[in-house]
């Protein structure tokens, strides 16, 4: 199946008022909790909101999710103080990623190129330039980007990439990645992690760095054994295969999320859902730049699994437990009197995937299972089990 047949039409029903207005007041804010850009807390108000109004939240509902909203978000301008001193132009702003105290100046000119230019062309030239930073912030940046997308404001499209731009680091620390074209996507991704899973290269690559999940994953983005473990001759991620390989990583990132639920796993599913949707929206005409973004989160995924403990089983779905239908529309009833960012997102996510490149019973289990638990890392993972990569 090809990108433009996977497409589907991501805008639901126009926002209320309500909705838009506190999307508009939200950009007086910095991306993250507190102002606080490395090793801060994303701000997941907005993003949050949209995901609640995707999954048909009433007003009443954001209203309720807006009242135990408890955490600080700074002011741009108010508390923070960022300036624009017109230092950052439209030409020069790739001189200057990594620095936050250019916030004010990152949104001004995404939202300048976005004003003259095409955004297709603003949002895929910007993903491009920024591609070994991708992973940054744990994906938040790129998660928001996709949700301004699908809600179609250049200026929440413009403080995403600005979000983008602040939170940059060059992870991958290469010149360039290996990325396979085929018209087919042999072998699976699965049998990738097989190999990595007894490869000793990789087991001393995981061995040298003693840090938290996050830095772990990190740290391996840049090593050049992993690179080559996930990334490997035969490993076919660009030109036809793309379309086979996006679902595919999608479920192998369920997989492993399920196998660990964990704020690192959750976000590997969500922020693989944010990534397929910016290929589908955007992705036609320039494969280049969307071959090399998934190359880029596989590595970071195929870097998770290893610090995971290289797991040669994960779960799957037990096909002897009772069937039941999947009801989205209740299933999302149910998330949206749970307001936890988490939950929220993640269910949003589970019924995108889902609705886009199922039917894949695993997304709406995984969503019954935080449900049940009422947190979106659950102890429990019921109707599931271990299955061979």
């Amino acid at each position: 199946m090809t990108l433009a047949e996977h497409r589907r039409t991501t805008a639901s029903v126009a926002s209320s008022p309500l909705v838009e207005q506190e999307l508009e007041r939200d950009r007086e804010f910095h991306p993250n909790l507190g102002g606080v850009t490395r090793g801060g807390l994303a701000n997941h108000f907005p993003m949050t909101v949209l995901a609640l109004h995707g999954l048909g939240a009433s007003d009443d509902e954001v209203e309720a999710f807006k009242a135990r909203w408890p955490r600080h978000r700074a002011s741009i301008t108010g508390d923070l103080r960022l300036a624009d001193d017109k230092t950052v132009t439209v030409d020069n702003w790739p001189d200057f990623l990594g620095e936050p105290a250019r916030l004010a100046q990152f949104r001004r000119v995404f939202e300048e190129l976005l004003a003259t230019e095409r955004e297709r062309d603003v949002v895929t030239h910007a993903l491009w330039v920024m591609r070994d930073g991708l992973p940054m912030g744990l994906f938040h940046p790129l998660i928001r980007l996709s949700f301004a997308s699908q809600h179609g404001s250049h200026g929440l499209i413009a403080d995403a990439l600005a979000y983008m731009a602040i939170r940059h680091e060059d992870l991958f620390r290469s010149a360039a990645l290996p990325v396979v074209d085929a018209d087919h996507a042999e072998p699976s991704a699965g049998s990738v992690w097989r190999r990595a899973a007894t490869d000793e290269d990789v087991r001393r690559a995981r061995s040298s760095v003693q840090a938290g999940s996050l830095r772990v994953c990190e740290e391996l983005c840049g090593e050049r054994v992993m690179h080559s473990a996930a990334l490997t001759a035969d490993f076919a991620i660009g030109g036809g295969a793309l379309s086979t390989r996006i679902p595919e990583i999608c479920r192998l990132a369920l997989r492993l999320y399920l196998f660990e639920p964990a704020l690192t796993t959750l976000h590997a599913v969500t922020a693989a859902q944010a990534l397929a949707d910016l290929t589908l929206r955007y992705g036609d005409g320039d494969a280049a730049t969307f071959s090399a973004l998934w190359a880029r989160y596989w590595v970071w995924l195929t870097t998770l699994y290893v610090e995971k403990g290289r797991p040669t089983a994960l779960p799957a779905l037990d096909e002897a437990s009772p069937r039941s239908v999947v009801d989205w529309e209740a299933l999302s009833r149910a998330a949206r009197a749970i307001p936890e960012v988490h939950l929220v997102k993640m269910t949003y996510t589970c019924r995108w995937l889902d609705e886009t490149f199922g039917p894949e019973p695993l997304y709406a289990l995984a969503v019954r299972n935080m449900l049940r638990e009422q947190n979106a890392h659950p102890k429990r993972g019921a109707g599931l089990v271990p299955r061979a990569l």
